[in-house]
This record gives structure tokens, C-alpha cells and sequence, in this order.
């Protein structure tokens, strides 16, 4: 016996009726009413930075816990960029302020490590400031002298700040410095310039009192000896620090002295 089906309820003619083209119609339709009610989201919707953690390239103006033991000035804030700051008029005359530049401190072993700062951080003690170039066998020599003096005023309580001011270079790295001595060493650039802006050459010092104020200037190669290698250089620029701090000059031996020294 053959079942019968209402054409109203199944009609084998219409199997076909629904083409490729049709189908895809459909598909189109449907997510055309899709884009109506659901907003298109991008393949990054929340690029670096804005999500509310700082992006990797960012510096924070906070400045992190210094190291055990540190050696100079905590900046009260890291400025996060170096800048070149206002020029003053006769940086090397005596009486002048020191220039304002901003860099960025590379001793592992002070108290501004990888910070942005000025000489402002240092005042309220006398300051000397040297520019020295990590690329020259005579300023490593230096630095070293420097580390040792250093070392003999700490123990004397002499209170005076030792910086270094790196030449802008990129070669060779600021760790052939930073290895042979332990106080704050800034990261000149060509930007900044801090070497022009102080109007100096390799192996000038400065020294600065609290107020950063020039009182005592040792050009490189002048009159004054101001090689550390030797006796006289040394307690040039050691007598210099001691009379910034307010201390008594070491005298230079007398020629007797001298002599008893040679025959011991």
C-alpha cells in the first residue's frame, strides 16, 4: 500500500529550489544584520601603554629605592628624558653658576643609578665635577686616582661630592669608568652637550660650593699640575676638595723631607 502526503505538507518538487546563489544570500543577509548589533572590534583594540600599565619604552618620574650603601646625592625625582637645560654666561669664570643640564647617572654604585638629574641634586654640599672620556687610558688612570682620594676624604669626614661627566660618545662603553670607580658618573650626549655647556675640554675640574657656585677651577694642562699620577697633581686637586669642604691644605714637603724619604 502506497502512503499518500498532503502536497501542503510535503512537496518532493521543492528539494532543489535553494541554489548556491541563494544560499550565499542568505548568509550575507545574516551577517548584515549582525554588523547592525555587534560593534566590529579591531585585531589590537588596546595598544601598549594604554591599558593602564606604562608601556615597556616608558620611564617612571618615581625614583626606585637606591642601593645599599650608595655613594652621592638621591635625586628627589628622576626627570625621565635629558635635556639641555639654560646656558650660563661664563661657566668657567669664577662666581658662575653651574650649568642646568639634565643626563642620566651610570654608576651602578651611586644613589642616582640610571636616574635623569642635574648638579641641583648635589647642593648642600661642595661638589667637584670632572669630564673625563671613557675612550682615554689617561682618564681611566684618573678616575681611579679619584676613587682613592675619594676614599681618604670619606675617612677623614671630609664632606665633598665626586662626579664624573662622560664624553658623548657611544664608544667605547662607560663601564671601562664605572668599573674603576664607584661615584656618580652622567652620560654626556650630543643633544645635551654639558661638556660645551660647562665650556670645557677633557680633564677640566670644577669645584662648586653648596650653592653650586664656582669657586676653584683647574683647567686641564694649565698652570696647575693636575695629573693624580703624580705627587703634585694628586694634592692639587686633593688640597682643592679639602679647602671646598673647609679643611686645612696638605703642605707640600720640604726638600729635606724629600730627601729623608729617599734614603729610607
Amino acid at each position: 500500500m502506497l502512503l499518500s502526503y498532503p502536497e501542503s505538507n510535503y512537496a518532493p518538487h521543492m528539494k532543489n529550489t535553494y541554489t548556491p546563489l541563494s544560499i550565499l544570500a542568505l548568509i550575507f543577509a545574516f551577517l548584515g544584520c549582525a554588523a547592525d548589533t555587534v560593534p566590529l572590534q579591531s585585531a589590537d583594540p588596546t595598544p601598549p601603554g594604554q591599558d593602564g600599565m606604562p608601556a615597556a619604552a616608558e620611564c617612571s618620574p618615581e625614583v626606585p629605592e637606591p642601593p645599599m650603601d650608595c655613594v652621592g646625592a638621591t635625586p628627589a625625582m628622576n626627570a625621565c628624558a635629558s635635556s639641555k637645560g639654560e646656558p650660563v654666561e661664563g661657566p668657567k669664570d669664577l662666581e658662575s653658576s653651574h650649568p642646568n643640564w639634565v643626563l642620566q647617572d651610570l654608576q651602578p654604585q651611586s644613589c642616582g643609578f640610571e636616574q635623569h638629574y642635574s648638579l641641583d641634586t648635589f647642593h648642600g654640599t661642595p661638589t667637584m665635577v670632572v669630564l673625563l672620556w671613557a675612550g682615554c687610558g689617561f682618564c681611566r688612570g684618573q678616575a681611579e686616582k679619584l676613587q682613592e682620594m675619594h676614599d681618604e676624604l670619606t675617612a677623614d669626614d671630609v664632606s665633598i661630592h665626586f662626579v664624573i661627566l662622560d664624553r658623548a660618545a657611544t664608544n667605547p662603553p662607560i663601564e671601562l669608568l664605572t668599573e674603576v670607580c664607584g661615584f656618580p658618573i652622567f652620560q654626556d650626549t650630543e643633544a645635551v652637550d654639558a661638556w660645551g655647556l660647562h665650556e670645557g675640554v677633557k680633564d677640566d675640574f670644577y669645584f662648586y660650593n653648596a650653592e653650586g657656585v664656582l669657586e676653584i677651577f683647574i683647567p686641564a694642562w694649565g698652570d696647575i699640575e693636575m695629573n693624580l699620577s703624580t705627587d703634585e697633581g694628586y694634592r692639587n686637586i686633593k688640597n682643592a676638595a679639602l679647602m671646598m669642604a673647609g679643611r686645612d691644605p696638605i703642605d707640600a714637603p720640604s726638600p729635606d723631607d724629600e730627601m729623608t724619604d729617599s734614603m729610607e
